[in-house]
């Protein structure tokens, strides 16, 4: 389902979107899913992508097909691009800083 190709994503639009989110975060054993940068920021353009941070259970065994699976599904359920990174240690000062400023939860397991 489209929902923004063109145009500039929002966090009402993630909320409009949530039940497909959630399931899709459900079918891929997702621990927790937080968005953050621009769209969190009210900074996304048209060319601007969903940027999603995400933890599995420990225990499950995710692959990298599934990482990029996961991605395909929630671009082609907000009409948008996503990049997903998971949520481990990040040596980058600026990085983890900037993640910081803007993460919010959206799905926790």
């Amino acid at each position: 389902m489209i929902c923004c190709r063109g145009s500039d994503m929002t966090l009402e639009d993630l909320e409009r979107r949530r039940p497909e989110i959630e399931a899709l975060c459900r079918r891929f054993e997702v621990k927790r899913l937080d968005v953050f940068g621009s769209v969190v920021r009210g900074e996304a353009r048209p060319d601007s992508d969903v940027d999603f941070r995400v933890s599995f259970d420990p225990d499950a065994w995710i692959t990298l097909y599934d990482l990029m699976d996961l991605k395909q599904n929630l671009s082609e359920a907000l009409g948008a691009e996503v990049d997903i990174s998971e949520d481990v240690p990040s040596g980058n000062r600026y990085f983890a800083e900037s993640l910081a400023a803007s993460r919010r939860s959206f799905f926790i397991a």
